[in-house]
């Protein structure tokens, strides 16, 4: 199992919280906390201690190996079109 160094403390990490995972992978945490509700599979298993919600370590590494490029985007389209301005 390959262990990972907490940069500022030196402990050993088992779980990350939800702003934590955010900078890891490059999402917002409304974005997080969104697909949490909605879709929690497109996101590692989380636990709770308490009202936190984390993400193990472990999870994480196994989650970005089976297709890192795919973190989850919106599958919203485009919106409604612009009005265009009457010329004339």
């Amino acid at each position: 199992m390959e262990m990972h160094l907490d940069n500022v403390t030196g402990n050993h990490r088992i779980a990350v919280t939800i702003r934590e995972f955010s900078r890891m992978v490059g999402l917002s945490e409304p974005s997080i906390r969104g697909y949490l509700m909605r879709d929690p599979s497109k996101l590692p298993p989380t636990f709770r201690v308490g009202f936190r919600i984390l993400f193990r370590m472990e999870d994480i590494e196994r989650w970005l190996k089976n297709d890192p490029t795919e973190t989850p985007r919106s599958t919203r389209g485009p919106g409604r079109p612009r009005k265009t301005p009457k010329q004339g």
